[in-house]
C-alpha cells in the first residue's frame, strides 16, 4: 500500500479514532464515580488491583465498540467527513448516556440492570420513572447531556487537527485488547459472583443479559424421574400423596403457634402487613444502617419476632405468593404466567366464612397483584389509586405510586370493609418507602432521623448521612404504623386480633455484608393474644407464615380444611437458638434464580458459604460440588412443579391435563371441523357439574373477509345425547375493539361449566367449527392445555319448584318472561350455590336472525348483582326446529359467601325483534342446591 493510500485512510479515521478515545476517557471518568457509588452497596473494599480490573473491563467495551463500528464510519466518511463527525459524536454521546443511567440505576436499585427490563410491560417502566420525578424533566436532562457531550468531542476533534497519533495509538491498543481478552471478560459476566458484577462494564453486561436471556428462554427439558425419588428423600416426614406432584401431601405441619397464644371459641381476625423495602439492614438490633424504626422495635418486645427472617426475591413481585400461599417462584414470579392449580391462605379462610380484604394505595395491576389476588377469591379491593387519581388535592396526600401509607391506614379504618359482622383477613401493603418518593412533613422526619442517626456510631453516621432523606421515609411510615396500631386499639376486635408485620424485600442502598442480606427482612407476630413474646434466632423466610398461620387456626378453631396442601415450607422454626434448617430457592431481581439457602448453607453463583449466627457468611470451598448438585435438584424440581403444572390438584376435584406442545396448522379449505380434543372421561356419582378448560395460543396467517371461526365445547351423556354445547367466535376471545393482525399469536384461556347429572361418562369434544367464508382462512394452534374438573355434588337442596304447566310468550307482550323471581334465606353455611334450570322448550315460530337468551341473576342483601349469565337458547338447542319440544338442563354456580340473604332470577330476555317468534315452556324445575 502505497504512503498516500495510508494517509488517505488514516485520515478517514482519524475524527473516528479521536471521539473513541474521547468515550474512552469519559468512560473511564465515570468509571470513577461508579466506583465510589457501588462500592459500598457490593460489599467492596476498594483496592488498586480491583480498580485496575474495572478499568480494563471498560476499555474492552470501548475497544469493542470502536472496532464493531469502524466499518460504518469509512462508509459515512467516503461520502462526508463532517457528517461522520456529527454522526458518531452523538452515537458516542448515546452510549456514554446509556453508562450513566445504568450507573444510576444500579445506585438506585442495588443491582445492575438486567433482562427484567424485556419481563416489564412499557407502561410499568414509565410508570417507575415518573413516580421519580417529572418524565419531561429526564428527557430535558437526557437532551442536554447528549448535546454537550457531542459539542465538546466536536470542539476536540477540531482543536487536534492532524496531531493524532497519541490517539491512533490507544485506539489501536483498545481495539487489540478487545480482541485479545474479550472472551476472558464474558466468563466472568457468566460467574456473576459480587466482585464480578461489580467490575463488569454495566453496557457490556446488559446487552450480555439481553442475548443470553433470547438465546435462553426456549422451554426447559426435565429427566424428572431421575431427580424425584431424591427430592423426596429431602422430606422424610411428608406423606405424599402422588409421586408426580412432589409438594402434595397431607397436612401435618406442626402447629408452634398455639403454645403462644390463648385461644378460645371466637376466631380471630388476621392483619397482615407488608411494608415497601423493609430489611433488617434498617430496622432492628445490629442493623447495617441502625434502625430507623423505633415504633417497630419497640413492638418487637411485645410480639414474637424472628430476627433472622429471608424473602424469596429480591423485589416486591415474590412476596404475596410465598407469604399468603408459600408457594414457588417459577419462572419470572408465580403470578407472571399461567398459574399452576394451588391454594392459599386467603382461599382456605374464604371457605370458613372470613371476609377478605385487600388494602393497597398502588396500582393493582403493577407486578401482576390483581392476577393473583384474583385467583385468592379475595372479597373486597380498596380503590384507593381510584380515589387518589380523582382526589383534587391529591399531591397533597400521595404520590405517583398512590396515597402516602398514613393516609392509606386511616382510610381503611373508616372503610366499609372493616365495619362487618364476620371475621376479616385483611392485607395491608404500603408504598411511602419505595425509592426516593416524597412524604409528608418532610422536614419533621428528616430531623427525627437525624436524631437516630447521632445516636449511631461513627462509622454508621458517616454512611448515613447522604441517605437521610430515604432513611426519613421509613421513620415516617414506621409512625404511621404505630397510629395504625393505636387506631386499631379503639376497634371492638382488637383484643381479638393477630397483627402481621414483615417486609417484602431489602435494598442495597444502605449497605448490605454479604449477599444473604438482600433477603433479610423483620417478621413480627404481634396481639392482645398473645400469653408472652418471645424473639427467635432460627432462620426463617416468608414461605413459612401460611402453613403455621393456617395451623393454628384449623387446629384451635376447628376450621374446615383439605385433607391436602401443597406448602412447599413446613412452617416456621421456633428455635430461639441460632439454627438453619430451610431449604428455600431464591430469585434475583432479574428473575435469575442463581441463589439457595440448604440448612446451614448458601449457595450464590457457584459459590458455597456456611450460614453462621446473625447471618453471617463464611467460604465453603468443600462443600461447593455437594451444593451444588442440591441447587440444581431443587431448582429442577421447582421448574417442574410450575412449568408442567404439578403443584397441587384437588382430590375431591378429579382432573386430567391433556398438554399438546406441537403447532397444528388448518388451512383452507382442508376441513370444516377441526377438532382439538376429543375423550371419554368417566365420572364419580358424586359429580354434578363438569368445569371444561382451554388455553392456547392461535395464530392467524389469512383471515378472509373479517370471518373468523367459532371455538366450540361440546359435551355428550352415556347415550351419546349432546347435553351442553357452547359456541364462540375465535375473534371475541382475543380482542375487543382492536383489529387482529395476521401473523401475530395470540393467548386464549376458556372455560365452561356442564351440567353432568346422572352420566356415569362423558365424552368432551373441543374444536374449531368454520362456517361460510370462515373456511378460507389459515389458522395456526400451539400450546394447548385442556383440563377437565368434576365440581362434587356435596350439597343440601334449598329450595326446589316444580311447575308443569305451560307458559306461553308471544312477544312483544313482554321483553323480559320470568321464569322465576324469590328471595331466599341462606344458611351461613352455604359459600356457593348452584341454580339448576330443567324445562322443555318450544318455538312456535321462528326468526333466524334473532334468539331469546334464557338469564340467570343474583342479587346479595344489598340488592347489588353479584352474578349475570344469558346464553342464547339456539347455542342450547343446536339446529332447533319449530314446533318440536326439547328437553332443556341448565344450571350456574354462584359464589354467595357473606350473603344472609340473595334475590335469584331466572328468566327469557327477548331480543328486538318483536313478534317474529314465539315460543312454550313446560314442565319447568328450578332447584337450588348449597355448597358447603
Amino acid at each position: 500500500m502505497s504512503n498516500n493510500t495510508t494517509v488517505k485512510l488514516l485520515n478517514r479515521f482519524r475524527s473516528y479514532f479521536i471521539l473513541g478515545v474521547f468515550f474512552f476517557v469519559a468512560t473511564l471518568i465515570l468509571r470513577c464515580f461508579d466506583y465510589c457509588l457501588l462500592a459500598p452497596l457490593f460489599s467492596i473494599s476498594g483496592n488498586p488491583v480491583l480498580f485496575f480490573r474495572c478499568v480494563l473491563n471498560d476499555a474492552l467495551w470501548c475497544g469493542a465498540i470502536i472496532l464493531l463500528f469502524s466499518p460504518l464510519n469509512y462508509l459515512l466518511s467516503r461520502d462526508s467527513q463532517s457528517l461522520s463527525t456529527l454522526f458518531f459524536s452523538i452515537f458516542f454521546a448515546v452510549l456514554f448516556l446509556f453508562q450513566i443511567v445504568l450507573v444510576i440505576f444500579a445506585f438506585n436499585s442495588g443491582k445492575l440492570l438486567d433482562k427484567e427490563i424485556l419481563m416489564r410491560p412499557c407502561s410499568e417502566i414509565i410508570f417507575t420513572i415518573k413516580s421519580y420525578g417529572s418524565l419531561y424533566l429526564y428527557i430535558f436532562l437526557c437532551g442536554a447531556i447528549i448535546f454537550t457531550y457531542s459539542a465538546l468531542s466536536i470542539i476536540l476533534v477540531r482543536k487536534t487537527g492532524q496531531r493524532f497519533k497519541l490517539f491512533f495509538a490507544i485506539s489501536v491498543l483498545l481495539i487489540s485488547l478487545s480482541v485479545a481478552l474479550l472472551h476472558i471478560s464474558v466468563k466472568s459476566y457468566n460467574r456473576r459472583g459480587l466482585t464480578d458484577r461489580f467490575t463488569i462494564n454495566r453496557a457490556l453486561y446488559f446487552l450480555y443479559d439481553i442475548i443470553h436471556y433470547s438465546i435462553d428462554s426456549s422451554e426447559e427439558e426435565y429427566n424428572i424421574k431421575d431427580f424425584l425419588p431424591v427430592f423426596e428423600a429431602e422430606y422424610p416426614l411428608w406423606e405424599k400423596v402422588d409421586p408426580e406432584y412432589p409438594f402434595m401431601r397431607k397436612d401435618n405441619t406442626p402447629d408452634v403457634l398455639s403454645p403462644f397464644f390463648n385461644t378460645g371459641e371466637k376466631r380471630p381476625n388476621i392483619v397482615l402487613v407488608i411494608v415497601e423495602s423493609l430489611g433488617r439492614g434498617i430496622s432492628g438490633k445490629e442493623a447495617i444502617s441502625g434502625s430507623f424504626t423505633p415504633f417497630l422495635d419497640s413492638l418487637a418486645n411485645h410480639s414474637l419476632y424472628w430476627e433472622n427472617c429471608i424473602t424469596t426475591t429480591q423485589r416486591s413481585f415474590g412476596i404475596l405468593p410465598s407469604l399468603l400461599g408459600s408457594l414457588p417462584n417459577g419462572n419470572t414470579g408465580f403470578q407472571f404466567g399461567d398459574m399452576p392449580e394451588h391454594t392459599s391462605i386467603v382461599r382456605l379462610l374464604n371457605e370458613n366464612q372470613y371476609k377478605t380484604n385487600l388494602f393497597y394505595a398502588g396500582y393493582y395491576g403493577f407486578d401482576c397483584v390483581m392476577d393473583f389476588m384474583d385467583l385468592q377469591d379475595v372479597d373486597y379491593y380498596a380503590a384507593y389509586y381510584e380515589q387518589y387519581e380523582n382526589d383534587p388535592e391529591k399531591e397533597k396526600k400521595g404520590t405517583e405510586w398512590g396515597y402516602h401509607d398514613a393516609v392509606m391506614f386511616n382510610k381503611s379504618l373508616e372503610d366499609p370493609a372493616l365495619q362487618y359482622d364476620k371475621n376479616v383477613f385483611n392485607v395491608y401493603v404500603t408504598v411511602s418507602t419505595h425509592g426516593k418518593l416524597e412524604i409528608p412533613e418532610k422536614d419533621k422526619y428528616i430531623k427525627r432521623a437525624h436524631v437516630i442517626n447521632q445516636k449511631l456510631s461513627q462509622e454508621q453516621q458517616k454512611a448515613n448521612r447522604s441517605k437521610l432523606n430515604i432513611l426519613a421515609s421509613f421513620v415516617y411510615t414506621d409512625d404511621a404504623l404505630r397510629q395504625f396500631i393505636n387506631g386499631y386499639k379503639k376497634r371492638p376486635d382488637f383484643e381479638n386480633t393477630i397483627f402481621i408485620i414483615t417486609g417484602d424485600h431489602y435494598v442495597s442502598t444502605f449497605g448490605i455484608r454479604n449477599p444473604l442480606d438482600l433477603y433479610r427482612v423483620p417478621l413480627i407476630i404481634y396481639s392482645p393474644l398473645l400469653k408472652t413474646s418471645k424473639q427467635f434466632q432460627s432462620l426463617v423466610s416468608t414461605l413459612d407464615v401460611t402453613p403455621s398461620l393456617w395451623t393454628m387456626l384449623r387446629n384451635q378453631y376447628h376450621l374446615t380444611a383439605p385433607e391436602y396442601i401443597a406448602w412447599i415450607s413446613d412452617g416456621l422454626d421456633t428455635t430461639q437458638h441460632f439454627s438453619s434448617r430451610k431449604k428455600v430457592l431464591l430469585m434475583q431481581i432479574n428473575r435469575d434464580t442463581e441463589e439457595f439457602v440448604y440448612n446451614q448453607f448458601f449457595y450464590s453463583y457457584g459459590s458455597v458459604y456456611e450460614i453462621n449466627d446473625n447471618l453471617e457468611l463464611t467460604e465453603s470451598t468443600e462443600k461447593i460440588h455437594r451444593l451444588t448438585n442440591k441447587y440444581k435438584l431443587f431448582k429442577t424440581v421447582h421448574s417442574y412443579t410450575y412449568n408442567k403444572r404439578k403443584l397441587f390438584y384437588n382430590p375431591f376435584q378429579p382432573t386430567y391435563r391433556l398438554i399438546i406442545d406441537k403447532e397444528m396448522t388448518y388451512p383452507y379449505p382442508e376441513e370444516f371441523f377441526n377438532c382439538l380434543d376429543r375423550r371419554k372421561t368417566n365420572l364419580d356419582s358424586l359429580f354434578s357439574t363438569v368445569k371444561i378448560a382451554a388455553s392456547y395460543k392461535i395464530c392467524f396467517d389469512t383471515i378472509f373477509d373479517h370471518k373468523y371461526p367459532a371455538f366450540v365445547f361440546e359435551c355428550k351423556n352415556d347415550n351419546n345425547e349432546n347435553t351442553a354445547y357452547y359456541s364462540i367466535g375465535a375473534n371475541f376471545l382475543i380482542y375487543d375493539d382492536q383489529e387482529i393482525q395476521n401473523g401475530k399469536w395470540y393467548d386464549v384461556k376458556v372455560s365452561r361449566e356442564f351440567d353432568t347429572r346422572g352420566a356415569k361418562e362423558i365424552e368432551t369434544i373441543t374444536y374449531f367449527l368454520n362456517g361460510g367464508s370462515s373456511v378460507l382462512n389459515q389458522y395456526r394452534i400451539k400450546n394447548q392445555v385442556y383440563t377437565i374438573e368434576g365440581l362434587p355434588n356435596q350439597y343440601l337442596v334449598i329450595e326446589q319448584n316444580i311447575d308443569t304447566g305451560i307458559l306461553k310468550y308471544r312477544p312483544p307482550v313482554e321483553f323480559l318472561n320470568c321464569i322465576e323471581r324469590k328471595t331466599k334465606i341462606f344458611d351461613r353455611t352455604f359459600s356457593k350455590i348452584m341454580i339448576m334450570a330443567d324445562f322443555t322448550f318450544r318455538y312456535d315460530s321462528i326468526d333466524t336472525c334473532r334468539s331469546p337468551f334464557i338469564v340467570f341473576e343474583c342479587r346479595n342483601d344489598n340488592d347489588e348483582k353479584v352474578f349475570y349469565s344469558a346464553e342464547k337458547a339456539e347455542d342450547i338447542i343446536k339446529y332447533p326446529e319449530q314446533g318440536k319440544w326439547y328437553d332443556v338442563k341448565i344450571s350456574r354456580i354462584i359464589n354467595t359467601r357473606h350473603a344472609k340473604e340473595i334475590e335469584y332470577i331466572v328468566y327469557f330476555l327477548n331480543s328486538n325483534a318483536e313478534g317474529k317468534y314465539q315460543y312454550s315452556i313446560k314442565n319447568t324445575s328450578i332447584v337450588l342446591k348449597g355448597f358447603p
